[in-house]
C-alpha cells in the first residue's frame, strides 16, 4: 500500500465522484448502498465491531451530536463522532472524546494513512467493475476504521443526506436512532412532500431498535409511527421545556422533568430544543446499559458543549454572527434567534451564499423583513449559485440592495466598512463558506488581512481540540511526519497486499 500525506489525501478526495443532485437531472441513479456495501466487505466489515447512535433529520443533527457526545464523555465513555460537512478541514469530521484523552480530531498522518487504505480497496473495486465509491462513502469507511482502532465505546454517527440510502446506513441496529427536525431540503432527492422526506429519514430505523423523535407535524409523526410498528421498533418522543427561563449572549437556562435549571452556553432558542433531544437520548441510553450516565454528567455535558458556526458571535461593535443555516427552516429559526437576541426593530446586514440546488427564494423570504442590505458570495463548491445571480434575485424580488462580491473577504470588508458600532452583520446560507469567514477573524478582534485580497483560503495545518475548546478551534497535536502511530501498527498487516 502506498502511503499518503494529508495533502495528497485531500487531492485524491477532490477527484473522486461526489454526489450531486444534478445526476438526477441527467437521468442517472443518484445513490444507493451498492458501493459502500462492497467497500465495507473488502475492508472486513469493521462496522460490525462497533456500537452506534445514528442521527438523521433536516436540521439540528450536528448540534444534537455535539450535546450527546459531550454528555457521554462526561459520563466516562470514549466516544467517536462522525459529522459533515467540515468547516475548515476534513479532519473535523472524525473526532474522539474521552475524559482521559480529551477531545481530538483525527491527525493529518492518520487521515492520510486511512485514505490510502480505502483508496486501495476502491481501486480494486474499479478493476472488478464495481461502481467507484463516492467521497462521502470513502470518508464514512475511513471514519469507521478510525473509530475501531481508537477502541471507542460508541460512535455518534450523523447521516450525510436522507437516511435510507445514506452511506452511514451500512450499520446494523444502533443502540439508538435519533430523528431531529424534518423540513424541506434536498427535495429533488428525498421527495417533494414532508411525508416523503420523513420516509427517507426513517430509513435509519432498524428492527427492534429504540427511536427518539423530535416533535414533528402530525403527518410526519404518522410516518414514523407506521415504520416503527412495521419494524417492531420502540418510538420515544422528546419532552421539550415549557419555556426558556433565561436567555442571554452567555447562556440559556431551562427545565426538563427531573432536571431543573439546565444550562447551555450556546445562543439561539433552537439549541434548547437540540439540548433537550440530547438529554432525552441520554435517558434512553441509560436504560440500554449506559449506566454511567447521571444527572450530573448530563448537566456538565450540556454546559461544556460548543458548536461553531451555529449562531456564533465572532465580534462586537459591530456584531458579526455566522450561522450555517442552509434551508428554509434553518433561515426561519435564524430569523427568530436574531429577533430574540437583537430585537425585532434591529435591521441586519446579511452576507449570503447558497448552493444552486437550495430553495434560496424561501430562505430569503424568511429573513427579508429583518434585512438592511445583502452582500452575496459564491461558496467554494461546484454547486454554488453565482453571487451575481443571487444578488439580482434578491433585489428584483424584494427591492432590497444586494451587492455581489467576488470573494468572501471582499464581502466581509464591505460589510464592516459600511457598518457602525450598533449594526449587526450576519453571514448564513451554507456551511461550505461560513467556516472560511470564521478564519478571517482573529480571536474576535477583527479581520486577518494577510495579503490575500482575492482568496480567503489558508494552508491547512494539522489540528486537535483540547477538552475545553470549541470544535472549530485547534492546537497542534498528534504524530509528526515520519512517525508511525497506532493506525499503522494495527492496519498495516491487515491490509497488506
Amino acid at each position: 500500500m502506498q502511503e499518503m500525506s494529508y495533502e495528497r489525501a485531500v487531492e485524491y478526495l477532490n477527484r473522486v465522484p461526489k454526489f450531486s443532485p444534478r445526476t438526477i437531472e441527467d437521468g442517472r441513479e443518484p445513490f444507493d448502498l451498492t458501493s459502500i456495501t462492497e467497500l465495507m466487505n473488502r475492508l472486513g466489515n469493521p462496522q460490525d465491531q462497533l456500537k452506534f447512535i445514528h442521527i438523521a433529520g433536516t436540521n439540528g443533527k450536528g448540534s444534537t451530536a455535539a450535546f450527546l457526545s459531550r454528555i457521554l464523555m462526561e459520563s466516562g465513555y470514549k466516544v467517536g463522532v462522525y459529522t459533515s460537512p467540515h468547516l475548515e478541514k476534513y479532519t473535523e469530521r472524525m473526532r474522539t472524546l474521552s475524559m482521559t484523552e480529551g477531545v481530538h480530531d483525527i491527525t493529518d498522518d492518520d487521515f492520510g494513512f486511512l485514505t490510502g487504505i480505502v483508496k486501495e480497496r476502491a481501486e480494486d473495486m474499479k478493476r472488478d467493475r464495481f461502481k467507484y465509491p463516492s467521497e462521502f462513502e470513502i470518508l464514512t469507511a475511513m471514519a469507521i476504521l478510525y473509530f475501531l482502532e481508537q477502541e471507542v465505546d460508541v460512535v455518534v454517527l450523523e447521516t450525510g443526506l436522507g437516511g435510507r440510502l445514506d452511506a452511514t446506513n451500512i450499520i446494523d441496529t444502533p443502540d439508538l436512532a435519533i430523528i431531529t427536525t424534518i423540513s424541506y431540503d434536498h427535495m429533488e432527492v428525498l421527495g417533494e412532500s414532508l411525508e416523503q422526506i420523513a420516509f427517507e429519514k426513517a430509513g435509519i430505523i432498524k428492527p427492534n431498535g429504540d427511536v427518539l423523535m423530535y416533535p414533528q407535524t402530525p403527518e410526519v409523526e404518522a410516518v414514523f409511527d407506521a415504520i416503527c410498528k412495521d419494524r417492531k421498533a420502540w418510538l420515544h418522543r422528546t419532552i421539550m421545556p415549557g419555556k426558556i427561563k433565561e436567555s442571554s449572549e452567555e447562556k440559556q437556562t431551562f427545565d426538563l422533568p427531573g432536571l431543573k435549571d439546565l444550562e447551555i452556553r450556546l445562543p439561539g432558542a433552537y439549541q434548547v430544543g437540540n439540548a433537550s433531544l440530547a438529554v432525552g437520548a441520554a435517558k434512553i441510553l441509560y436504560t440500554r446499559g449506559y449506566d454511567n450516565i447521571s444527572d450530573e454528567s448530563m448537566r456538565k455535558g450540556l454546559l461544556n458543549t460548543r458548536v461553531p458556526a451555529r449562531f456564533e458571535i465572532l465580534r462586537k461593535n459591530p456584531t458579526v454572527v455566522v450561522d450555517g443555516s442552509h434551508n428554509e427552516e434553518g433561515a426561519m429559526v435564524l430569523a427568530r434567534s436574531l429577533e430574540e437576541r437583537f430585537g425585532e426593530e434591529q435591521k441586519i446586514m446579511f452576507i449570503m451564499g447558497v448552493l444552486a440546488d437550495k430553495e434560496y427564494d424561501r430562505m430569503t423570504g424568511q429573513v427579508m423583513h429583518l434585512a438592511k442590505k445583502f452582500f452575496t458570495v459564491a461558496p467554494h463548491s461546484d454547486r454554488a449559485l453565482p453571487a451575481g445571480e443571487l444578488a439580482q434575485f434578491i433585489h428584483t424580488n424584494t427591492g432590497i440592495t444586494a451587492t455581489p462580491c467576488n470573494t468572501l473577504q471582499t464581502a466581509v470588508r464591505m460589510a464592516l466598512s459600511q457598518a457602525d458600532e450598533s449594526d449587526v452583520i450576519c453571514a448564513f446560507g451554507s456551511l461550505y463558506y461560513v467556516g472560511e469567514i470564521r478564519k478571517l477573524f482573529n480571536a474576535g478582534d477583527g479581520l486577518s488581512f494577510e495579503e490575500e485580497p482575492d482568496d480567503t483560503r489558508r494552508p491547512e495545518k494539522s489540528r486537535s481540540v483540547n477538552e475545553n475548546s470549541a470544535p472549530g478551534s485547534s492546537e497542534k497535536a498528534g504524530s509528526e511526519k515520519g512517525e508511525k502511530g497506532g493506525l499503522f501498527s494495527v492496519f498495516s498487516k491487515l491490509f497488506k497486499k
